[in-house]
């Protein structure tokens, strides 16, 4: 963080880091199965998402 902790961030931030910091995989284990799928301009390419969806 670039701006010092203040009494009010850090009564929101604390509980996510102690949280975060209990579970490190948190982030990874939910991320793992989203795909991402790029901007399209083509219709070829427009196609192909209606196939993915």
């Amino acid at each position: 963080m670039d701006r010092p902790p203040t009494k009010k961030r850090s009564f929101r931030t604390e509980p996510i880091t102690r949280y975060l910091d209990a579970n490190p995989r948190w982030h990874s284990i939910r991320l793992a199965p989203i795909r991402g799928v790029t901007k399209v301009t083509t219709t070829t390419g427009v196609h192909r998402l209606y196939q993915l969806g």
